[in-house]
């Protein structure tokens, strides 16, 4: 590789493979074995690549300038998605003649985390960025980045012995788990103030002879945790969570440096904010319409088959959702530009 890697295309590459792994991941027809390599650090890989895009001229901005251009980019759409998925789960329960409890189901939507969402999980990753991204704007003011970097593991060490083994009522917003993402977020930005160049440049057969063992490794080490669950405080052991997220981020990159950008993971990239809370929903009317009209048990998913046939078709179905979302209502996804 002699060329430079252009910022845009690495990026878009890494998020694109993240937001793949996340709806593989969600399905219930993987192997066992590749639900923990994907779940030790898929979701600390988006936390690491929000960092990486911050810039600095956004961390330069006013702090209630800065709250209101991150309560338009995440609080809105999550208001937006959770409202959506609250129809979505009073509909399926009136299908199933079942109860559904609205008012608990809006405070769970403004608790915002994942005890709360009961009527779609995911959605804990906005408010948790939301919260993580203040922090960081705050702590910039005072510190550099490598130091908020160190200064976040800090507060991990109290975290994981202070708070995690004592906690009994989580508080809203992830405001807990925004120590952890810390982590992930300042490390993503402090890499985008190094270079890369020398990755970029390194040959291809060096930089596989780096990313073989590094994922050897997360299998190992990954198998040894055991199945973690950000959302729900599952970190199993501490250090090794770390070493296991830092090692799949890393591969991660390598891979997304490494292959060349195309359309595809250039529309994964820009409509992860459509494809990431929609697709819970998008995989529970496929199973209703293969219990429904074809007869099917609810274990007909479990295979890999079908781990396949719910991504491809959550990608799909996103494709024209996003499209009139960019197009009609901008401000659904941030106020981002047309996808």
């Amino acid at each position: 590789m002699g060329s430079i890697v252009k910022r845009q295309s690495f990026i878009d590459n890494a998020k694109a493979f993240a937001i793949l792994l996340v709806l593989i991941g969600h399905t219930d027809g993987i192997p066992k074995f590749l639900e923990i390599f994907i779940y030790s650090f898929h979701i600390p890989a988006f936390f690491f690549l929000s960092g990486y895009l911050v810039s600095d001229n956004k961390l330069k901005t006013e702090f209630g300038n800065y709250a209101i251009n991150q309560l338009k980019g995440l609080v809105i759409p999550y208001i937006v998605f959770g409202l959506i998925s609250l129809l979505y789960a009073t509909l399926n329960n009136v299908i199933k003649f079942g109860n559904i409890n609205i008012p608990d189901m809006l405070v769970g939507l403004l608790y915002g985390n994942s005890e709360g969402l009961k009527i779609n999980i995911v959605l804990w990753f906005f408010t948790c960025l939301y919260v993580t991204s203040m922090v960081f704007f705050i702590l910039s003011r005072f510190l550099i980045t490598r130091n908020i970097v160190y200064f976040s593991l800090l507060l991990c060490v109290l975290f994981f012995t202070v708070y995690l083994p004592a906690h009994k009522t989580r508080p809203p917003w992830n405001l807990d788990l925004s120590v952890v993402a810390l982590v992930f977020y300042a490390s993503g930005k402090y890499l985008s103030e190094i270079s890369i160049q020398s990755l970029a440049n390194a040959t291809k057969s060096s930089v596989f002879a780096v990313l073989a063992p590094i994922i050897l490794s997360l299998c190992y080490f990954g198998y040894q945790n055991g199945r973690i669950d950000m959302a729900f405080l599952m970190f199993k052991n501490p250090l090794l969570f770390f070493i296991n997220s830092f090692m799949g981020i890393s591969a991660l990159l390598i891979v997304s440096i490494l292959l060349p950008d195309s359309k595809f993971t250039l529309f994964l990239s820009k409509n992860t904010i459509v494809i990431f809370p929609l697709h819970p929903i998008i995989f529970s009317i496929f199973t209703g319409i293969g219990m429904i009209l074809f007869k099917l048990p609810h274990s007909f998913q479990d295979s890999i088959l079908f781990t396949v046939l719910y991504t491809c078709g959550a990608i799909t179905i996103c494709y024209p959702i996003s499209l009139c979302l960019f197009t009609y209502v901008p401000f659904v996804v941030g106020g981002r530009k047309k996808a």
